[in-house]
């Protein structure tokens, strides 16, 4: 009994190469699906974090700056300018989360398109590209977000150190 390969009969070796050839597809379909689904899970929370980050602190900011108001000539010199300059930071950081959201949006739509038509290779290089810009914006957003918090932060203690 020899441990060689047997060869299949032409006929068979076709049908095994076309099951072959699905399976892979289904596979490469499967992660891509996986990978879709894990971009917009992390896209989904990274949004809602920087939402709540700057809303949460611009109502506490507005809370702090209500109450200064009504300690009048207690609160530290300038703090109710800082105050307010901290919450514009922070409505600029919930704009910008718009933003992120509204171009995480157009940045899939762009590759869903790209994938309609895979083998009219211009339409897919143009709506690719589309992609990936839209995604490099939604990402400077996020991070000018960010930026926009710890602005926020600092303006808002900035007069209670």
């Amino acid at each position: 009994m020899s441990n060689a390969p047997t060869q299949l009969p032409p006929e068979y070796a076709l049908e095994k190469f076309k099951l072959d050839h699905a399976h892979r597809l289904r596979v490469q379909e499967e992660f891509s699906f996986k990978n879709f689904e894990a971009v917009m899970a992390f896209s989904v929370a990274s949004t809602k974090t920087s939402l709540i980050m700057n809303g949460g602190a611009a109502i506490a900011l507005l809370t702090v700056e209500g109450h200064l108001l009504n300690l009048g000539q207690w609160a530290p010199e300038g703090a109710t300018q800082s105050v307010a300059l901290g919450i514009v930071a922070f409505a600029i950081g919930v704009g910008f989360v718009g933003l992120v959201a509204a171009l995480t949006y157009l940045s899939q739509a762009y590759f869903a398109y790209a994938s309609y038509e895979p083998n009219n290779e211009e339409r897919w290089q143009d709506q690719t590209s589309k992609g990936n810009r839209c995604r490099a914006a939604a990402i400077i957003c996020y991070l000018v977000s960010l930026c926009a918090f710890g602005t926020g932060v600092y303006f808002g203690v900035s007069k209670f150190i």
